[in-house]
Order: C-alpha cells, then structure tokens, then sequence
C-alpha cells in the first residue's frame, strides 16, 4: 500500500511537470508579393551611363516657387553628418540663357516653410562645434530669401524671428 501511494504522489508530481520544453515553430516568412505577371512586347533595351550627370545625380530636394521660374533646390554635399546639404535658389533666366544659380549656405536640414513670388522663408539648421566644450551643437534658424525675377540679379538672405 504505501508503495503504491509513493507511485500514485510521483505519477500526479510528474503531470503537473510542463514536461520537456518544446521549441515553438517558427511562423513561416512571409513571401514578397508577387511582380504582376507581364508580357515582354519588345526587346530589352539596355541603357548607358551619363558620366556628365555625376553632380546632378546628387540633388535631394527641389521645391518650385509658385507663381515664378525659380525653385529652391539641395545638394548633398559636404561631409554628411555634418552639413550634408548645399543649399541654392535658381531662377530661370530664359530658354537661351538657362538658369541663374544662387548658393544659399551648407545645412544639415532645409525646409521650405512659407514661400511668395517675393520671397521664401526656409527653416534650416547646422551642425558646429561648441570651440568651449568640443561637443556638437544644432544651430537651427530661419531665413527669407528674397526671389528675384530674370531681369533681377540681387538675391538677399535675412535671418528672421520664426
């Protein structure tokens, strides 16, 4: 008798053990969409590099100016964590002439926050170096940029109060 109580405690001992862990099954991955299923209707024609292009290539941003022929634009430039953006104002001249280019400064961030056919004001900010404490700081202002028109050659940059 009191073996089979000792056999009767190990066996309810033994069930209420979780038992050897089992890794879970991994859910299968999920597959890419499928590329909608096309037809070739002619052969594949293989393009060529424009090596004159290499600084076009890096333009970031561009934001047309309503209500003229001039866009501001960036460039990534610079070194990249710091002040990776090289900023311009272009107004179109005329077909023959082609674009009058303004350079605005190096940013980390330029953002186009209100713009006129007169002027645009930017949000931009910069990285520098404390030179007291050797750390990095963010420098952020805001600038109105005067837009010239193809017959004004004077651009003007104003540091303003947000």
């Amino acid at each position: 008798m009191k073996r089979a109580l000792v056999v009767l405690l190990a066996v309810s001992l033994l069930a209420a053990c979780d038992g050897p862990k089992r890794k879970a099954k991994a859910a299968p991955a999920a597959k890419p969409a499928a590329a909608a299923s096309v037809r070739a209707v002619g052969r594949a024609a293989p393009l060529q590099t424009d090596v004159l292009l290499q600084r076009e290539a890096s333009v970031e941003s561009v934001t047309p100016i309503d209500g003229t022929a001039a866009k501001i634009f960036t460039v990534a430039s610079g070194e990249a964590p710091l002040n990776g953006l090289i900023a311009y104002i272009a107004v179109l001249i005329d077909a023959t002439s082609g674009w009058r280019i303004y350079r605005l400064g190096e940013y980390s961030r330029v953002e186009v926050v209100s713009q006129t056919p007169d002027a645009v004001q930017l949000a931009v900010a910069s990285e520098a170096i404390n030179p007291d404490t050797g750390a990095g700081e963010t420098v952020e202002e805001r600038l109105v940029v005067t837009v010239p028109g193809p017959e004004t050659a004077v651009v003007t940059v104003t540091p303003v109060m947000p």
